[in-house]
């Protein structure tokens, strides 16, 4: 809580910095009386791990809320961040990425999501080639990502999996 001296002449606008913002508008404030403005913003916690040690060297996941596509935050993995009670949708940035959706944040409880520890690919390349990492899935082979033909040694970050990696000289 915060007090403040406020001209009562006007309407005010309240903005509280939480994740998503919680507005309040239209605001009247009676002279010559201590007025309290209450705003409801219940919270809890989104902790994100990775298991094990990790070798990524910075791994982050967008929390967006359940069924839209607006960004409302980037979040570190192992650490925990206060949200709004309600549901989100989240895309882990890893190789290959991972989404996750309606994850529910409760009030005054913890959320942890856990991604297994990643491995490494590392690609050793004595000509010129071009190639690709697909997963496989539900019988069906999934991109991943393009290999870098122009580094000769390379190690890819990847996530535990099934993986065929197809290329050409």
């Amino acid at each position: 809580p915060d007090t403040m001296v406020l001209d009562p002449t006007y309407k005010y606008d309240l903005q509280v910095h939480t994740i998503p913002y919680v507005w309040k508008r239209d605001i009247e404030i009676l002279a010559a009386r201590h007025n309290i403005i209450a705003l409801d913003a219940p919270q809890g916690d989104l902790e994100l791990k990775v298991e094990g040690i990790t070798s990524y060297p910075r791994l982050e996941a967008i929390i967006r809320k359940s069924g839209t596509s607006n960004t409302l935050h980037v979040q570190d993995f192992n650490s925990r961040q206060k949200y709004i009670v309600g549901t989100y949708d989240i895309e882990i940035l890893s190789t290959p990425r991972i989404y996750l959706n309606n994850i529910k944040v409760d009030w005054s409880a913890t959320k942890t999501i856990n991604i297994p520890q990643p491995g490494k690919l590392n690609v050793v390349a004595m000509n010129d080639y071009y190639a690709s990492i697909y997963q496989e899935k539900n019988g069906k082979m999934e991109w991943v990502i393009d290999i870098n033909p122009n580094i000769r040694k390379q190690v890819i970050i990847i996530q535990p999996g099934k993986y065929r990696v197809v290329y050409r000289p």
